[in-house]
């Protein structure tokens, strides 16, 4: 039976009721795998600041959650924030917030307690960087899941929009820059000097291409002008697309760098609705260009086939759930 994933984590919570111990702030240790700001950016020091002298005035009102380790330390889950402001506060001489409330987490797998770190988070006000490390983390970390014999409710942005609370469509457009968008850009939408809405259209776009407007619009490109350019290349017919009386098949004694075609027989022999004999679908690749062709033949005749249209359509179909 499959199960919602951020309900079960609502649910262990309501079925156990916390138990909070004081532990000693030097038994405690930050989490490596928190990629949430807790520090260094101007910002995020202005809250720290204002967490401080909260706490200095009204003590800590909300435990940090933690979770134990074999060697006897705590490593935190939720309250990095806190825990360096008590220890700020410490260091200036402040002795009465070095024991802390803490709530120990039950023992869980490193998926679940990942999962947990990214829900326990949704309060802050999040960057756009983060956001796009959230999303990619949990499809990650929902893969694991089900790879391990896990059944998770909806599909993969369902759920991740569910534990998120945002909209579906917002993760779609998330999974399409964190997939397609070329490194570089990612940086610019992290550094915002790129909107997440243009750089959804650039992501559309082949690497090369995303690069060059990028660059031609000195990085100010708007989010209309990406959209047309992107269903301009959507609509770029390959040049060598039919192309009648072509020859795939290499000359393997001309270039022994290129690997043989692997031909694959069509299913029924249906192509466009009409019965055809003899359809065949060949691929291979060439160690040279590091290019992979591709061609059909039907009743002897072979046309090219735009790999990056069969690719970028069988991406789509297995973000959104489609089992190959």
């Amino acid at each position: 039976m499959a199960f919602n994933i951020a309900d079960n984590f609502a649910k262990r919570e309501a079925e156990t009721a916390p138990k909070i111990e004081m532990l000693d702030i030097d038994r405690i240790i930050t989490n490596n795998n928190n990629f949430y700001r807790v520090s260094g950016d101007t910002a995020i020091e202005k809250q720290n600041e204002q967490t401080k002298a909260s706490i200095e005035m009204y003590g800590i009102l909300q435990p940090l959650r933690v979770a134990i380790m074999p060697d006897g330390k705590y490593k935190i889950i939720a309250g990095e924030r806190r825990y360096l402001a008590c220890k700020r506060l410490v260091q200036e001489g402040n002795h009465k917030f070095k024991i802390l409330p803490c709530i120990i987490e039950k023992a869980e797998s490193a998926e679940d307690e990942q999962i947990k770190l990214i829900i326990t988070n949704q309060h802050r006000d999040l960057s756009t960087a983060e956001r796009m490390q959230e999303v990619k983390q949990l499809s990650e970390l929902i893969k694991k899941k089900k790879a391990n014999g896990e059944k998770v409710s909806g599909n993969m942005d369902k759920a991740i929009a569910e534990m998120l609370n945002i909209s579906k469509s917002e993760v779609g457009r998330i999974q399409q820059v964190n997939k397609n968008l070329e490194p570089e850009l990612k940086n610019a939408v992290a550094d915002n000097k790129l909107s997440m809405a243009a750089a959804t259209e650039l992501s559309k776009l082949p690497p090369s291409e995303q690069k060059n407007v990028y660059e031609k619009t000195g990085g100010t490109i708007k989010t209309a002008d990406a959209k047309k350019l992107a269903q301009k290349s959507k609509h770029k017919k390959p040049a060598n697309i039919n192309i009648d009386g072509f020859t795939p098949k290499p000359d393997k004694s001309a270039n022994k760098d290129i690997l043989p075609y692997i031909e694959i027989p069509s299913y029924d022999g249906y192509v466009g609705n009409q019965k055809n004999e003899n359809v065949s679908f060949c691929i291979g690749y060439n160690e040279n260009t590091k290019n992979i062709f591709s061609y059909i033949t039907i009743k002897g005749k072979s046309y090219m086939v735009d790999l990056k249209v069969i690719y970028d359509y069988i991406n789509n179909c297995i973000n959104k759930g489609a089992n190959i």
